[in-house]
C-alpha cells in the first residue's frame, strides 16, 4: 500500500526500493510494473506483470493493471481479456469493468458497453459521471430510451453537474426524437454564459442548430459566451466552426479561429 501511494506521488526509487525488500516475488513483480508503467514505459510494465501473473494467477489487481499497460500499447484484445479476468476474479476490486464499457464503446458494441458500465456503477464507489453516461449512451443507442433516462437520473441523484447531465439528455433526445427536441430542451435551461462548464452545452447547441438550420442562432448564443467568456479559447474555436459551416463566412471564421491561437 506504502508503495503504491509513492508511485501515485512519483516517488518511484522509493517503491522500488520498497519492491527490493520484499520477499514474495508476486507482489514484488506487482509493484516494480506498476513503477514501469507510470514511468510511461507498458511494455517493460507488462513484461513484469506476466511474470508475475504466472505466480499468481488470480490477482484483479495485476490483472488490471496489466489491461492498462496493453491498452497503452495500442493491444485493444490483450486489454479487454484482462480486463475481463480481473472482473471474474473480483469485480469489486477495480475499475476494470468501466474501462472495458468504454472500450466496447467505442467498438460500436452497444449492448456490452451498457453492461458492463451498469456493473461498474452497482459494484464500485461513485468517482464520476463516465459509467452512468457510457451506460445512457449505450443504451441510447440500442434505442432503449428508458434504461438511458434511468442512468442519468442515477446520475442525477448521485449530485453530478447539472450542465454533464444537461448535454447527455440533449444528446438523447436528439437521438430519440431529433434535433429540434435537443434544441428545446436546452433553450428552456437557464445558461450561465460565464461557467467555463457552459461550453460542452454551447457544442450540443450549435451542432442541435445547425442541423434545423438555425446556425445563425447559433452564432447570436456564441457571441453572448464570448462577451462572458472573452479569454476562453474554446468559445472562440466553437464559434469559428459553426461559421465555416455556414458556408459564407469563411473570412469571419477565419479570424475567430486566429483568436482562440492568439489567446
Amino acid at each position: 500500500a506504502l508503495a503504491d501511494l509513492l508511485v501515485a506521488e512519483g516517488e518511484f526509487e522509493r517503491a522500488a526500493e520498497i519492491a527490493d525488500g520484499l520477499k514474495e516475488p508476486a507482489y514484488r513483480n506487482l509493484i516494480k510494473g506498476t513503477v514501469r508503467l507510470n514511468q510511461g514505459d507498458p511494455a517493460g510494465a507488462l513484461e513484469i506483470f506476466e511474470s508475475g501473473l504466472r505466480l499468481w494467477p488470480n490477482n484483479a489487481g495485476a490483472r488490471y493493471l496489466a489491461a492498462l499497460a496493453a491498452e497503452e500499447l495500442g493491444d485493444t484484445r490483450r486489454a479487454m481479456a484482462e480486463y475481463r479476468e480481473a472482473i471474474r476474479v473480483d469485480q469489486t476490486a477495480t475499475d476494470a469493468a468501466f474501462r472495458l464499457a468504454r472500450l466496447h464503446l467505442a467498438l460500436g458494441d452497444f449492448a456490452a458497453a451498457q453492461q458492463f458500465a451498469e456493473r461498474h456503477t452497482r459494484n464500485r464507489p461513485y468517482t464520476g459521471p463516465d459509467p452512468y453516461v457510457i451506460a445512457a449512451r449505450a443504451a441510447g443507442a440500442l434505442g432503449n430510451f428508458e434504461a438511458a433516462r434511468a442512468s442519468l437520473d442515477r446520475l442525477d441523484e448521485r449530485g453530478a453537474d447539472r450542465l454533464v447531465i444537461l448535454v447527455e439528455r440533449a444528446g438523447l433526445a436528439r437521438v430519440s426524437q431529433g434535433p429540434l427536441a435537443a434544441v428545446s430542451l436546452i433553450e428552456n435551461e437557464d445558461l450561465d454564459y460565464a461557467d467555463p462548464g457552459s461550453i460542452a452545452v454551447l457544442r450540443a447547441l450549435a451542432h442541435n442548430l445547425a442541423a434545423i438550420h438555425r446556425g445563425a442562432d447559433a452564432i447570436e448564443e456564441l457571441n453572448k459566451a464570448v462577451a462572458a467568456q472573452p479569454a476562453n479559447p474554446e468559445v472562440y474555436d466553437l464559434k469559428a466552426r459553426v461559421l465555416v459551416n455556414l458556408g459564407n463566412r469563411s473570412d469571419e471564421a477565419r479570424a475567430s479561429f486566429e483568436q482562440a491561437l492568439e489567446i
